[in-house]
């Protein structure tokens, strides 16, 4: 109908629609605050382990970019600083092609607060009380972990007039698309349809083999 702007049609016919998730973009990047200059290994898991993204035996000067890279898959970064001269910078995510940015999550981070934005990292084991989130003793081996999710995806029946019908959902987690709905079932209005997280989260697919068109709303919340 002429009243919906986005639509997936002709599932009788095999047709389905594909909603990726992502690219993903990596951005760290030097403060511009004082001492801020220093050393830091970036490692990015996009879904085969750990790979260094970064130079960690290049000093990084302030306000310089050290990783800005996009993955079709992000499941985690990760930090390490094996020299004593610290680092203090930023390190985000964007889920828009870099058009907005997020700051990301330390798991086992020191300090008050766990966002990467900015944080310390320094092969020392102590970091000044003006830092707010902290890696540090990675002369000794400690890495900090910046997992990326989970990822939530809701699928929810429309309240608006004929909005109930029926859709098969289709989640790739990383191992192929599987089936999370019942396509055999007519959904009514305001009905959940699908609400799962995942630790990874690569694409979603949506498709209808009945005549009853069902409306609603597909999202993704970290």
């Amino acid at each position: 109908p002429s009243s919906v702007s986005t639509y997936c049609i002709d599932g009788t016919n095999g047709n389905a629609c594909t909603l990726p998730f992502g690219p993903l973009c990596v951005l760290a990047q030097t403060s511009g605050m004082t001492h801020s200059d220093g050393y830091v290994g970036v490692y990015v898991d996009s879904g085969n382990g750990y790979v260094l993204v970064s130079d960690p035996s290049r000093k990084y000067e302030k306000n310089q970019v050290v990783v800005d890279r996009c993955y079709t898959n992000l499941l985690s970064v990760k930090v390490v600083n094996t020299n004593r001269n610290a680092w203090i910078g930023d390190i985000q995510v964007s889920k828009d092609y870099g058009a907005t940015y997020s700051a990301m999550k330390c798991d086992n981070c020191g300090g008050t607060t766990s966002s990467a934005s900015p944080i310390f990292v320094d092969g020392d084991n102590t970091a000044p009380s003006s830092v707010s989130t902290y890696c540090i003793d990675g002369t000794n081996g400690n890495a900090c972990t910046l997992p990326f999710g989970p990822l939530c995806v809701l699928a929810q029946t429309s309240g608006m007039t004929h909005s109930d019908g029926y859709v098969g959902v289709y989640v790739d987690s990383g191992n192929g698309y599987v089936l999370v709905s019942d396509p055999s079932r007519k959904y009514e209005k305001n009905q959940v349809v699908v609400d799962r997280c995942y630790t990874n989260l690569l694409s979603v697919k949506v498709v209808n083999t009945n005549r009853n068109a069902w409306i609603g709303d597909i999202q993704v919340s970290k």
